[in-house]
């Protein structure tokens, strides 16, 4: 079994993140195949990231907090474009080394 990836398609080509290799950039030469698994994703921009990586909060208010293991991954992350996947994790385009788990507080 391959690594698990998420195809993000933006207005400017698509993003592929897979595991253990990160983020790029990518073009899509064929539709995704309408059996692929799928969940909802929202572009969204993070505004900024407080408490040593432990807190991240959107444009528009939206605040999610981070585990602890995850706030070295987070704690990095500049104001800049994110996807929200589902209503649970994050992957920071400048920054896509790893999808976060996050939970919604606001």
């Amino acid at each position: 079994m391959g690594a698990p990836a998420v195809i993000v398609p933006l207005r400017s080509g698509c993003r592929v993140w897979i595991e253990r290799i990160g983020l790029e950039r990518c073009t899509l030469v064929e539709p995704v195949p309408e059996d692929a698994p799928r969940s909802e994703t929202v572009l969204v921009w993070v505004e900024r990231v407080i408490d040593a990586g432990g807190t991240v909060i959107l444009a528009g208010g939206s605040v999610f907090q981070v585990g602890a293991e995850q706030r070295e991954l987070t704690n990095g992350w500049r104001p800049g474009e994110a996807i929200l996947i589902g209503d649970s994790r994050l992957l920071h385009l400048d920054h896509g080394a790893e999808i976060v788990t996050a939970v919604r507080v606001r």
